[in-house]
């Protein structure tokens, strides 16, 4: 029995028909219709191509939006916050999730989450049913309708069911409203999982006071699952191109309605890229051209973290549900299906696009594009959990006067649809979800034999714990083996916001604004399993300085310093012993690691410039120039110390970005040593071999160099290259990298690593300890010993006598 698969059905008819009649109504109120909407998609696309990022081959500058009078040229590190983030979470309002709002938030601040966006499937529901059932009842009624059409009406208000009493969106918006008065100190987004057009998802993000109209208009025009544009056609067709220039006019649409101040901001990132191998190269760099503030990115590795971790697991299962079978999916890049399906595995738990080096990403960097990578958990049912999905309500039958439930009275009405005790799937659960209200029943807690209550409780000693976790929660521990959760409870794929994945965006201030602001423009660093505390990075050349996703201007032959303050994990991080080969399930009472994760080393990839792609070439997912510049191993490193490496002699653009690891799972990497000497590896295909708590990275996003003749005034914005520069050299590293520890303080003169994801807000006295509980969530910071002993790999720093180069590419 596998793990829980997060949604892959495509559309059903009947969930269809709901879509667009119920669509139809929900436009028409709005003022709007498909048409309209569509049309203002395309323009907007059309005029961003013309006026955006690329012009007349070059790149254009793309100014970043001022917060607070900060945008105004770069930014010094040592005045950002680290806010750790999670931009992909669901609940209850989603088809196959379970747990209430209240519950991620309550979760998300446990394990020291800042802000998080909520990122509901897209559904037919996110309406009101009874406006929707009405103006239904009243098309019924009347006798200029068809008779085909009042039939579809009468099925479709069959599904809606009279008794709903909020529509999806709005519950929702309803829920994160009341969370954000429960935690004042958290940022709480509500977002959308877009079903891409003729691919896979991408999470929309939006800032606004009320997004529930913006969120309709866009998924009932723009999305595949509810206009059914899931039947994959195959790549390079007219009916494939055609999807692709929807989804374009679709992120086009959301910049005008940021525009039209409808909405605050509005982003979107690609998710789980490579899971299905759908997001083909060439057309992400045609969706990056008409709209590069609006799509910024992409996850660098996918949620779903413990799918092969999970108590029910199978041989060759791997992190993020990335089964690497493309059978199903006939418009998958045909570059990416190759016959070992090489591209389609995780390397590090870090999907391809990323984890390559000289790959996808790079190739993006190396056009000089602003297109950056975060991580999330994209939570739906925590892996291990003892708590269940909730029984749907008990309908009384009014011909019989018997107790029903919905199941069967769904069946009833409708032949065409089967109901079980069972998780439904697709239409099924959407007709359920509809009767309630667009969301699925509240959890159910099996060990205490009742609806799931709070998620954080004290134990006995007063500690605050995840309530049906058994590796903390010993209040249920004497239940287990008599209440049998297992046997009920649905296998999960995730980890809680923050428990496992973060992503550390460096923003001016704690607000919404300054979030977004942060994601855009590539200030932020990605880590797993609690790897590192803080990463802050400052370049200088002169007097001119930036951070990451910045733009560093350099006079043609100077050098550049980059300072790495980096501050280790001192708090133990839990989770369960499932050994790799072991079959029979681990015990998570008994069977579980308390250790301190500890980084082993820092590298420095690097690669020219070389500007926009040929016209030929925009399906390329390779960077040729660029490949590992340093290796700096920091195992025996404690507390917070600085790195320092210097290019030198500067003399054509370039950008250089950072990752690290804890030194367990390494090798040569996916191009060959000289390009990668020390990559992350693909997990095995034994069974539990892709735990991911045993090969934990960090991604940083980049830094890049604009090369001048002479000193410059400060750019305006996140400076972007206003040419296209062909280098004619490379820039080489200094002779050594110098790893220079300083016990807790940072070196004098760099920017101080400010420990990452604390609250500092005091108890309030509600249901939550409200951020007195991070670090980790379990045991004292430097209390606990590491139970682990990490790889110590050999340095790879060269000798004074053999300095790493980058390749000369300018011949």
């Amino acid at each position: 029995m596998r793990s829980h698969d997060h949604d892959h059905d495509h559309t059903s008819d009947e969930e269809y028909l709901a879509a667009q009649v119920v669509g139809d109504i929900e436009l028409a109120r709005m003022g709007v219709s498909r048409r309209s909407i569509m049309k203002a998609g395309i323009a907007a696309a059309a005029a961003s191509v013309v006026g955006g990022f690329i012009v007349n081959g070059t790149y254009a500058s793309a100014k970043t939006p001022d917060v607070d009078g900060a945008g105004a040229g770069n930014i010094d590190p040592a005045k950002l916050q680290w806010l750790v983030g999670d931009h992909h979470v669901h609940t209850q309002w989603s088809q196959d999730a379970k747990y209430k709002t209240e519950h991620m938030v309550d979760a998300a601040e446990y394990f020291g989450v800042d802000w998080m966006v909520f990122a509901e499937h897209s559904n037919w529901q996110h309406t009101n049913p009874e406006r929707i059932s009405d103006k239904l009842r009243e098309l019924i009624a009347d006798p200029n309708t068809e008779q085909a059409d009042k039939d579809a009406y009468t099925r479709v208000l069959t599904m809606i069911m009279q008794n709903s009493a909020t529509d999806g969106a709005g519950g929702s918006r309803a829920d994160i409203l009341a969370e954000r008065k429960q935690h004042p100190n958290m940022l709480i987004f509500q977002g959308l999982e877009w079903y891409v057009p003729g691919a896979e998802h991408a999470t929309v993000i939006l800032d606004a006071d009320d997004v529930t109209d913006v969120l309709r208009q866009f998924e009932f025009t723009y999305d595949g699952k509810m206009n059914k544009w899931e039947d994959q056609p195959s790549p390079g067709s007219a009916k494939h191109k055609e999807e692709m220039e929807i989804a374009k006019a679709g992120i086009a649409w959301l910049g005008e309605q940021k525009k039209a101040g409808k909405v605050r901001d509005a982003l979107v990132m690609i998710a789980h890229p490579m899971r299905k191998a759908m997001f083909h190269p060439n057309f992400v760099r045609d969706w990056h051209d008409a709209t590069p503030d609006i799509l910024v990115g992409m996850e660098g590795a996918p949620g779903a973290q413990g799918y092969a971790y999970g108590r029910n697991v199978d041989p060759g299962d791997d992190r993020g549900e990335y089964g690497r079978d493309p059978s199903g999916y006939k418009n998958a890049f045909p570059d990416f299906v190759t016959e070992d399906r090489k591209f389609m595995y995780l390397y590090g738990g870090w999907d391809s696009m990323t984890s390559i080096v000289g790959g996808f990403w790079d190739s993006m960097l190396a056009e000089g594009r602003r297109f950056y990578i975060t991580a999330n958990s994209d939570a739906h049912l925590y892996t291990w959990h003892t708590w269940s999905l909730g029984k749907y309500p008990y309908q009384i039958d009014p011909s019989s006067g018997d107790k029903t439930d919905f199941y069967q009275r769904i069946e009833d009405v409708d032949n065409g649809l089967k109901g079980s005790d069972e998780q439904a799937d697709g239409w099924e659960e959407s007709a359920r979800m509809a009767s309630i209200g667009g969301r699925r029943p509240n959890p159910y807690d099996e060990l205490r034999n009742r609806e799931a209550g709070d998620i954080l409780v004290k134990d006995a000693s007063g500690k605050w714990v995840i309530s049906g976790d058994l590796m903390s929660d010993s209040n249920v521990a004497n239940l287990v083996d008599e209440a049998k959760p297992y046997d009920k409870a649905q296998s999960g794929s995730d980890f809680w916001p923050g428990q496992f994945t973060r992503v550390h965006t460096g923003a001016v201030e704690r607000s919404y604004a300054a979030v977004m602001d942060a994601l855009r423009n590539g200030r932020s660093w990605s880590d797993h399993g609690h790897l590192l505390k803080g990463f802050v990075v400052k370049a200088t050349s002169g007097t001119k300085s930036a951070t990451l996703g910045e733009t560093l201007q350099v006079v043609k032959g100077q050098d550049i310093t980059v300072e790495m303050t980096v501050t280790k994990t001192d708090y133990t991080v839990r989770y369960i012993d499932a050994e790799i080969g072991r079959e029979e399930r681990p015990d998570p009472r008994k069977q579980f690691v308390d250790v301190i994760p500890n980084l082993a080393f820092v590298d420095i990839i690097a690669g020219p410039i070389t500007g926009p792609t040929a016209e030929k070439d925009r399906a390329s997912h390779r960077a040729e120039g660029t490949k590992v510049a340093q290796m700096i191993d920091v195992a025996d490193k404690k507390g917070t110390f600085t790195i320092t490496h210097t290019f030198t002699n500067v003399q054509s653009d370039f950008y250089f970005r950072f990752r690290g690891g804890d030194g367990k799972n390494t090798g040569v990497g996916f191009y060959g040593k000289d390009v990668d000497p020390r990559g992350p590896q693909k997990h095995g295909e034994e069974i539990r071999s892709g735990n991911p708590w045993l090969d934990t990275w960090f991604y940083a996003n980049p830094i890049f160099v604009e090369v001048v003749d002479e000193p410059k005034p400060n750019p305006t914005g996140s400076a972007t290259p206003t040419g296209s520069a062909t280098p004619t050299g490379s820039a080489t590293p200094s002779e050594s990298a110098t790893a220079s520890p300083t016990g807790s303080a940072t070196a004098s003169g760099s920017a101080t690593a400010s420990p990452t994801g604390s609250v500092s807000a005091s108890p309030t006295g509600g249901r939550t300890p409200h951020g007195s509980v991070h670090p980790s969530g379990h045991g004292t910071p430097s209390q606990t010993k590491a139970t682990n002993t990490p790889i110590t790999i050999e340095t790879s720093k060269p000798k004074k006598t053999q300095a790493k180069k980058l390749p000369n590419t300018g011949a």
